[in-house]
């Protein structure tokens, strides 16, 4: 995640989960919006109701989840930092200061002497 990123939303997939047969059905998605607070229904698979329904028990415990995603978006924000500020860290070259001669084995590891591989 950029940490310059503003946008403030969320996905929230509802899946519904068979253990005997080990399969997920997507019943439908949110797009829900951390400062406006508003979610939009993106996708769904069920009737109207049971959405409704499921929406109504997510405004209920809204404040919480709300609270938790704010904090994994600071979290993702946060290590988005991180990573940009690793990817700015110059890797400096290490430079051999002993010399080699003519006659020496090349240290690029060919096994033929620096005149004939690297030296030319």
């Amino acid at each position: 995640m950029s940490p310059m990123c503003h946008c403030n939303e969320t996905f929230l997939s509802f899946i519904e989960i068979d253990e005997l047969q080990g399969k997920a059905k997507s019943l439908f998605t949110l797009r829900y919006s951390l400062k406006k607070e508003k979610c939009d229904i993106e996708f769904e698979s069920l009737n109207e109701e049971e959405v409704k329904s499921i929406v109504k028990s997510f405004k209920a415990k809204e404040k919480q989840i709300r609270g938790k995603l704010k904090r994994r978006y600071d979290d993702m924000k946060s290590i988005g930092t991180k990573i940009n500020d690793e990817d700015k860290i110059k890797i400096v070259p290490q430079i051999n200061d002993t010399k080699v001669g003519r006659n020496d084995i090349c240290p690029c590891g060919s096994g033929k002497k620096y005149k004939k591989c690297c030296g030319k």
